[in-house]
């Protein structure tokens, strides 16, 4: 005997993960278009100095090589989650460097005048 499956629940849990995906899109597309507006040699240098190997890995093969997050899941052998994640807090702690190294040359120019 075979049971009938409900995928109707399954169904709602899908269009609200989707949902909720759109919406960080939005929010990465967001972040991704301010560091890209940053000076190159700014953003480099942030990006070297500030950020984990793993962070800078991942970064690079997500926005450089175009590469999804569960392609690169599989390739290290880690959680899509993991990969989401270390991706994200590399974001963060890229954005808060570029702010601060931004302020810093804003008081720089500030003492200078």
């Amino acid at each position: 005997m075979s049971e009938r499956v409900n995928f109707s629940g399954l169904v709602d849990i899908v269009a609200s993960e989707q949902a909720a995906e759109a919406e960080d899109d939005e929010k990465l597309a967001a972040e991704h278009k301010l560091i890209s507006k940053a000076a190159p040699l700014l953003l480099k240098r942030c990006f070297e100095d500030n950020l984990t190997n793993t962070q800078k890995c991942y970064i690079m093969l997500y926005y450089k090589q175009s590469m999804t997050i569960p392609r690169i899941a599989e390739i290290f052998g880690v959680n899509k989650a993991t990969v989401s994640r270390t991706i994200n807090r590399g974001r963060q702690r890229l954005l808060r460097a570029i702010r601060c190294e931004t302020l810093k040359k804003t008081m720089k120019k500030g003492a200078l005048n």
